[in-house]
């Protein structure tokens, strides 16, 4: 997403994620010369989530990451509450 927003305003994370690796795929012939010259690559990808979720990927989502060749990163970050302030009895 080009600004960090909640995925369920506008569209899933599992839809921008396949957007992505359409993205990646225009670029297939920069990707496999750069697993050739032994450099690697990375999609990573930050989650920031009030609850619980799951991502499930179809068998050709995942060849299709093992055809461009970068290894993916999903960094996951629960929404944790702020601890009240404890009120002081006077």
């Amino acid at each position: 997403m080009p600004a960090p927003q909640l995925s369920s305003e506008n569209s899933s994370i599992k839809v921008e994620l396949l957007q992505i690796l359409a993205r990646l795929r225009q670029h297939h012939e920069f990707l496999l010369k750069v697993r050739s010259e032994d450099a690697s690559s990375e999609l990573h990808v930050s989650l920031f989530a009030r609850q619980e979720f799951r991502l499930d990927f179809q068998p050709s989502t995942l060849e299709l990451l093992d055809r461009l060749g970068p290894a993916v990163a999903l960094e996951v970050h629960p929404d944790v509450p702020a601890p009240r302030p404890r009120s002081s009895a006077n």
